[in-house]
């Protein structure tokens, strides 16, 4: 029974109608880093930098404060490694390894709360449609073999709507990809993705 005020209190003023809606987004700014143990030869983990998250998603309400959300993403990853040297003399270096391109089919379920917040959060299909990557992690003879993988992704943030219907989101975006740098060890340096969403929303 005390759980009971405070779902009333997330539940209270809750925005979202029943119906559908089509919305587009972008994530900025993207950056990222990919998960697993120390590489060799001095290498940290790789980390990611001026990447490009971009989408659409289709909402159908079910209820006042619930939606079930499908959508489709394309987002570029421009990959870098640091190497740390031992020698005071002679300074780390960042090198340039590659860009990783991926189209992911998010689905995902949306609470309203508190009149204007969400949350987002469900599954992240991936697929790989470009990986090259120029050092030793897939050589010089040609890029990774193509892959795909099964994530997360989850938002928090708020919305308005405007007396036109259109809605304006912002929200806190994390993105656990189902792929990984290198095919040598599946587990090791997942690639992880942040960064403010922005999206625009339109009942259909």
């Amino acid at each position: 029974m005390k759980l009971l005020p405070i779902l009333l209190l997330l539940t209270i003023g809750a925005r979202a109608q029943t119906g559908s809606s089509l919305s587009v987004y972008s994530v900025y700014p993207a950056g990222g880093l990919f998960h697993g143990p120390v590489l060799s030869g001095g290498s940290q983990d790789p980390f990611v930098t001026h990447s490009v998250i971009a989408g659409a998603d289709y909402g159908y309400g079910l209820t006042r404060w619930l939606s079930v959300h499908a959508g489709l993403e394309w987002s570029q990853f421009k990959i870098y490694d640091i190497n740390y040297s031992d020698e005071p003399l002679f300074p780390n270096t960042t090198t340039q390894m590659g860009y990783l391109d991926l189209i992911s089919i998010p689905l995902t379920l949306k609470f309203q709360f508190l009149k204007y917040a969400y949350f987002q959060g469900g599954l992240l299909w991936d697929n790989q449609v470009h990986n090259h990557l120029y050092t030793d992690y897939s050589g010089h003879d040609g890029p990774e073999t193509p892959q795909a993988g099964l994530g997360a992704t989850g938002n928090l943030g708020g919305n308005y709507t405007f007396p036109q219907h259109l809605t304006l989101s912002a929200a806190f975006c994390m993105e656990f990809h189902g792929v990984h740098l290198t095919q040598t060890n599946p587990v090791d340096h997942r690639l992880t993705a942040y960064g403010l969403r922005l999206a625009l929303s339109h009942p259909l």
